[in-house]
């Protein structure tokens, strides 16, 4: 199967999954960092609190500086509904470009890197974060809604229509 392909399906299943987690239930704020250390490598992630809170935290328990690159500000950061599950949806377009490592500094393996450009990164953020945004999964039951199954059908003119619209 393409990459590409794979990563739909990967898209596909999380669109799919009702958002049971209360962690899925959660407004947040993306973000997207690099580091010197890992050129060429962007980490997209979430927080349920500041960004910059989350960052200190990153520098600390990884001894990095990171630098921040989207948002540019932490007055630019953008408060998404079900944060989680954007974040979810942004690894699994971006899953054949994933780089898994393991920090000495911290002892945890990291999962949320990319080889992908800064600006490709914004983009898939940005386009999950406004389809989100649109409410596409039910409210009461919290499942994906029947519009939006029927078009997840077709993947790969889901995925054109979305990154299309500008979303």
């Amino acid at each position: 199967m393409d990459n590409y392909k794979a990563a739909y399906e990967a898209v596909r299943k999380q669109m799919m999954k009702c958002l049971n987690d209360k962690k899925e239930q959660e407004a947040g704020y993306l973000y997207i960092y690099g580091n010197k250390g890992n050129k060429g490598l962007v980490k997209i992630g979430y927080t349920a609190r500041t960004i910059k809170k989350r960052h200190e935290e990153w520098c600390f328990d990884c001894n990095r500086k990171p630098k921040r690159l989207f948002p540019v500000s932490a007055q630019n950061a953008v408060l998404v509904p079900h944060v989680h599950r954007v974040e979810k949806l942004c690894h699994a377009e971006l899953s054949h470009r994933q780089v898994i490592f393991y920090c000495y500094c911290c002892l945890k393996t990291h999962v949320e890197w990319f080889e992908v450009s800064c600006t490709e990164a914004v983009v898939v953020v940005e386009k999950w974060s406004a389809w989100m945004k649109k409410g596409p999964y039910e409210p009461d039951r919290l499942s994906l809604r029947e519009e939006e199954v029927r078009k997840a059908s077709n993947m790969d003119h889901f995925m054109t229509e979305l990154s299309r619209r500008g979303n």
